[in-house]
């Protein structure tokens, strides 16, 4: 069994190779002491720093690189797989009923109200899209705030779902350069097929943020609880 002293020192040799994140530390510093104690079976008079360089030699020209590249390729596809899953159940039952329910209010409202309303609708709209986006962007930064070190499995490369919203941004910016910033409230720059153009992407980008959300607080959740040390 490696050494308190020992262990220490391989989480340092972790970081002097640039191993930055603290779950796949952990991995490689398992491996090595594993490695590590197979050599001392055969030869126990080996000293520790001469069995950690045979064993970081026995990975390869690309060292601990391989094994880096690896774990992220393999929690890229975990993760793009979880972020299809919570974007489709709003479109399943029980979570269809809250899409659905989206939907009937945007329709409502252009079948109620004027069409001299709605670019004003989609105003009101786009500030709650934003309140929304901040929101969970506040609740993600919090909550790696609370890790004393960094880990791959909540890195915000994995939590981003697309940037579709820029399409709908670059519609509205097009009306914003010909006719200044308050033309989207003249009555002429927005007509039905504008209107729910709009509203798709608005309904659509509304449940990549709600899935956002519950994939940050699944994420925080089971990091908690596979990692505790590292969260204050």
């Amino acid at each position: 069994m490696l050494t308190t002293e020992e262990i220490a020192e391989l989480y340092k040799y972790c970081e002097r190779k640039k191993v930055l994140y603290y779950d796949i530390q952990i991995e490689i510093v398992d491996h090595m002491a594993t490695a590590i104690e197979e050599k001392r079976k055969i030869n126990p008079d080996m000293p520790f720093k001469q069995a950690l360089e045979e064993v970081h030699t026995s990975f390869g020209s690309l060292g601990l690189q391989e094994i880096i590249d690896s774990k992220t390729s393999a929690m890229s596809k975990q993760y793009g797989k979880m972020r299809r899953q919570l974007f489709w159940s709003y479109f399943t039952f029980p979570k269809i009923a809250f899409t659905f329910l989206l939907v009937i209010v945007c329709i409502t409202m252009e079948r109620v109200l004027p069409i001299s309303v709605l670019p004003y609708i989609l105003i009101v709209i786009g500030g709650v899209l934003l309140s929304l986006f901040v929101h969970v962007e506040i609740l993600q930064k919090r909550f790696r705030k609370q890790q004393s070190q960094k880990l791959l499995m909540t890195d915000p490369q994995y939590f981003d779902f697309s940037f579709i919203y820029l399409i709908l941004i670059f519609q509205f910016g097009s009306d914003f350069i010909k006719q200044g910033v308050f033309g989207i409230t003249n009555e002429k720059t927005v007509n039905l097929a504008h209107y729910y153009f709009c509203i798709f992407f608005f309904l659509m980008y509304t449940v990549m943020l709600l899935a956002r959300k519950e994939m940050i607080a699944r994420i925080a959740e089971k990091a908690k609880e596979k990692y505790p040390v590292i969260f204050v």
